[in-house]
């Protein structure tokens, strides 16, 4: 496997970005390096594919049919840049973002993603769900702030997929500046 090397990267340069419909069926993985990659099938036939690639992560949500219904990236990517135009797209920041939500193409969608307080490197942030998680992993970088990325999966008996995700972004003065989000997922035409 190609070593990876950290790079450090800003809050202020990442975006929130959510693919629906012909957006998500063009998303393109091949251009991101993942780190690490997991896939979840259901009994139904329904798939997640969850990838860190560096700090930052995205989920493919895919239907029984194999069609890509959602794309969720949270990444330092300029849109532009970005093979497909994205559904909705939400630059971070350093301000918590307001909850948010998109209905379409048989998909109901709503997330809530913003910065957590600084705190000290080695000091672990929680995740809003309170249940276990069907997939669960995270990278965490070598060196002295060890900043790590987090995502973990969960569906509910009704088949709503809930994603949760930390990024954590190191700071000049060797803080942690933590990007958090949990998403609602929704599948009505599968």
């Amino acid at each position: 496997m190609e070593k990876i090397e950290f790079i450090g990267q800003s809050p202020f340069d990442a975006h929130y970005a959510v693919f629906l419909g012909s957006a998500a069926t063009s998303f393109r993985t091949d251009r991101f390096t993942v780190v690490k990659r997991q896939v979840k099938r259901f009994g139904d036939g329904v798939s997640v594919e969850l990838a860190i690639i560096g700090e930052s992560h995205f989920a493919i949500v895919r239907n029984p049919a194999g069609v890509v219904k959602v794309v969720e990236l949270l990444a330092c990517v300029q849109v532009a840049d970005l093979p497909v135009a994205p559904t909705k797209v939400h630059p971070i920041g350093l301000s918590m973002s307001e909850p948010w939500e998109l209905q379409q193409h048989g998909v109901s969608f709503r997330t809530h993603v913003g910065v957590g307080e600084v705190r000290e490197a080695g000091v672990k942030i929680g995740v809003l769900y309170a249940f276990a998680f069907a997939v669960e992993f995270e990278h965490v970088f070598s060196g002295p702030c060890a900043p790590r990325t987090y995502v973990a999966l969960h569906r509910d008996h009704l088949g709503r997929l809930y994603l949760s995700t930390v990024h954590e972004y190191v700071r000049s003065d060797s803080r942690i500046v933590p990007i958090v989000s949990n998403t609602l997922i929704v599948l009505e035409d599968k």
